[in-house]
């Protein structure tokens, strides 16, 4: 299962009447399963679809993308190390849309984290809490680009890399493995 781009996921919440962009949508989903609360799924839908009028034809098929976008992130998520990705716009989109995104996405996943549950993050690894520290400034703020379209380039692919490591540790540290159930070797009872 793949996720969809955030250009097909920006256009069905337009189409859709939905008020968050695709990549605050994202970040919002990305926190509540980093933190194992896959349990708020509907709730975090029908935030998703508060605004929206829900006589609108297109937000049946909306909902179903978020779905899929929602089961698409899970696996990355608890899949092969580093797989997971975050939902923003194509390395070949404008910087500033780009940068733009990244920041809703951040501040998307704050939100997730207080729906989640976490409103201080006193008692998380301190790993996870520089993370979030992180993002918190990124998500108050916006991001200025400088003179120099390279290196912004190179410092936004940094933070592309930073960010699907960052919720990569956010779950492994909230999700640790369980122990497989005992089970008794063949031919014992």
């Amino acid at each position: 299962m793949s996720l969809p781009s955030y250009n097909d996921l920006e256009a069905a919440l337009r189409r859709a009447g939905v008020l968050q962009d695709a990549a605050e949508a994202h970040g919002t989903m990305s926190a509540l399963l980093a933190t194992g609360k896959s349990t708020l799924k509907d709730d975090w839908l029908e935030r998703v679809f508060a605004e929206a009028d829900p006589a609108n034809a297109n937000a049946g098929a909306c909902r179903r993308l978020l779905e899929r976008t929602w089961d698409a992130s899970f696996e990355l998520l608890v899949g092969d190390a580093l797989a997971y990705e975050p939902v923003l716009p194509d390395d070949e989109d404008d910087l500033q849309l780009r940068v733009d995104a990244y920041s809703e996405w951040c501040q998307g996943f704050m939100f997730g984290m207080a729906l989640a549950g976490f409103e201080t993050f006193d008692d998380l690894p301190p790993d996870v809490q520089e993370f979030l520290a992180d993002l918190a400034e990124i998500s108050g703020r916006t991001l200025d680009l400088g003179d120099d379209e390279e290196a912004d380039e190179s410092a936004y692919m940094e933070l592309h890399e930073y960010l699907k490591v960052g919720v990569q540790l956010v779950y492994d540290e909230l999700n640790p493995p369980r122990p497989q159930q005992f089970r008794a070797p063949p031919g014992v009872h």
